[in-house]
């Protein structure tokens, strides 16, 4: 590293290295490094949220999934579940919702997260304005899935409020 700080292939092989050794910390101190020298990175961002979930530390772990929001939303849509859970468990899902209203929704990839999560979020507090603008949002890029939209908020209270 003193040679060549910035080489990302090093950084890959060091974290490698260390996640094989068990060393979790200096594979989190690797991935941090990393995901600064490239902080539009959306995949070292990706990779240091996974390492926080992992050692349990939610708060960076979702800020970090922020980050990829930001620069990658293609990146999660593998792993939209994992991710909306943990912004679920960490108590921290309005910020998730604020995240996906700002990027261009299809980078997510698929319409059915979108509106999953809205339904969810509606079910919960039925008045949430970001679930509501979200959904004005959702409606408009993916139009042509608005039925698929509309079943996920049957629920009735969803509509008493």
């Amino acid at each position: 590293l003193e040679r060549t700080p910035d080489s990302m292939t090093l950084y890959e092989q060091l974290i490698e290295l260390c996640e094989v050794a068990a060393l979790k910390d200096k594979a989190l101190d690797y991935t941090k490094k990393a995901s600064e020298l490239r902080p539009k990175s959306g995949g070292w961002h990706f990779k240091l949220a996974d390492l926080y979930s992992k050692s349990n530390q939610l708060d960076k772990a979702c800020d970090e999934y922020l980050e990829v929001i930001k620069y990658q939303p293609s990146i999660i849509s593998n792993d939209f579940y994992s991710v909306r859970n943990l912004f679920t468990r960490a108590k921290r899902t309005n910020d998730l919702i604020d995240a996906v209203a700002k990027c261009d929704l299809k980078a997510i990839g698929q319409y059915y997260y979108v509106a999953q999560m809205i339904a969810e979020v509606l079910r919960e507090s039925p008045n949430s304005e970001q679930a509501i603008q979200l959904l004005e949002r959702a409606m408009v890029a993916f139009n042509s899935q608005r039925q698929y939209f509309m079943e996920n908020l049957r629920d009735s209270n969803i509509w008493k409020s």
